[in-house]
């Protein structure tokens, strides 16, 4: 959202939505639901409830029967096809309208969107027919000593709404009877009493110590601006580090705040991210404010999304620090001898925000300006109006995206409407 909620009038109370006083059929909410009329919905603001001023969100909940969606049952994330995307959008569509009916204004405020389906919670979660609240709250599950019972692995201990009761308040409970278990027979009670004496503290630096084996401390070597929006910082890691083009790490960027950044590199112990200082969050404040000589922590490698080794034709897309991942990428292709072969498309709102010009290796690249019809040598409009009239033979062309989540949501449409069969994104 553009704006705050408090612009129309939300202060971060929860809404519950009804269009008619007739709301136990779910037959009938679940055909609503689908044809972008739904009849009933729940709508709250994290971000108000927080009292982070900045950042604004909201959330829209409906039920729906997951066999709706069983269609698509046996494909994967990001894989759907031109239908799925289709119902998606006009089911989001159908929400916000009713969002709308009950906060007026709330529309005009929102800058982006993302709907998830009973598919996209089993993805996620693993929980069968993508339930959000996890096993249903029936008596034969409270009464079953599976989720109240220490599990046979030592060192193990379960927790979550699964081990308590539905909801937020279910998996904080969660939470607390997994520390209790392992404070000993009067946990609990210690619990309650180092609550009761909880004293505010000194924030904690980012030089504390390392809390697991799997995170190490680095120190920011060099920061270099690659425009005034976009950080390059090179950190040294205790060791050289194996990994995959393409995969991410997870940096400490405040206490007790850790971000995932693709890898742009990594060659022999220096670590290389590349951070947007746009959005004003933890990262963005991190990035703009460290010097060289500070530590932190990292963890790494993670994530799938690597080149496919094959003989396709290959297009890269990418958007501000999303053309991080593609960069070791492109060594490899590079190395291999395919580099000349692929092609990328960079895109940002003015010349400004290039930064292919200071990057190598690259292969055939078109930089895309958006908001700049001045500019000489680029094509002038987004990356999506560019894929939207490429020529390309679905069964042998691969597409990598990776940038902001409104381009990709684009991009991933345009494609599949296309028939583009391989289509690759990392999503975190």
């Amino acid at each position: 959202m553009f704006k705050p909620a408090s612009t129309i009038g939300v202060k971060g109370e929860n809404y519950w939505i009804k269009t008619d006083f007739l709301h136990d059929d779910i037959d009938e909410q679940t055909e609503a639901v689908l044809a972008g009329t739904p009849k009933y919905a729940y709508m709250s603001f994290p971000s108000a409830k927080s009292g982070d001023s900045r950042f604004h969100t909201v959330e829209v909940l409906a039920l729906v029967k997951s066999s709706a969606f069983s269609n698509w049952s046996t494909t994967t994330h990001g894989t759907r096809g031109k239908e799925y995307l289709e119902l998606k959008a006009r089911i989001a569509s159908g929400l916000l309208d009713l969002a709308e009916s009950a906060t007026p204004g709330l529309k005009g405020l929102v800058q982006y969107s993302e709907l998830s389906t009973p598919l996209s919670m089993y993805d996620f979660t693993s929980h069968p027919g993508g339930t959000i609240y996890g096993l249903k709250g029936t008596p034969k599950r409270y009464a079953s000593p599976l989720l109240t019972a220490t599990p046979p692995i030592v060192g193990l201990h379960l927790t979550g709404a699964d081990v308590s009761s539905l909801g937020i308040s279910g998996a904080m409970i969660g939470g607390v009877l997994a520390a209790s278990r392992v404070l000993g027979p009067l946990g609990v009670f210690r619990i309650i009493m180092a609550a009761r004496n909880v004293q505010p503290t000194a924030e904690i630096p980012l030089t504390a110590a390392i809390r697991s084996p799997e995170k190490q401390r680095v120190e920011l070597v060099s920061k270099s601006a690659l425009n005034p929006f976009i950080w390059k910082l090179d950190f040294k890691l205790p060791g050289p580090v194996a990994f995959a083009p393409g995969q991410f790490a997870i940096l400490r960027v405040a206490p007790w705040e850790w971000r995932n950044y693709s890898i742009a590199s990594i060659e022999g112990n220096c670590l290389s991210l590349l951070v947007s200082t746009r959005t004003g969050g933890d990262g963005s404040l991190f990035a703009a404010n460290v010097q060289p000589g500070s530590e932190t922590e990292v963890e790494l490698p993670f994530g799938s999304f690597q080149l496919e080794h094959n003989s396709h034709r290959r297009i890269f897309v990418a958007t501000g620090t999303g053309l991080a991942p593609f960069l070791p990428m492109f060594k490899e292709l590079e190395t291999s001898g395919k580099l000349d072969s692929s092609e990328l498309l960079f895109g940002c709102s003015y010349a400004g925000d290039d930064i292919t010009g200071g990057l190598k290796p690259l292969p055939r690249t078109t930089v895309c300006v958006s908001r700049d019809a001045s500019v000489e040598g680029s094509f002038h409009g987004r990356v999506t109006k560019v894929l939207k009239n490429l020529k390309f033979d679905p069964s042998s062309t691969d597409f990598y995206l990776c940038g902001a989540p409104a381009m990709i949501d684009d991009s991933r449409t345009i494609l599949a409407q296309a028939g583009a069969m391989r289509v690759l994104v990392e999503p975190f």
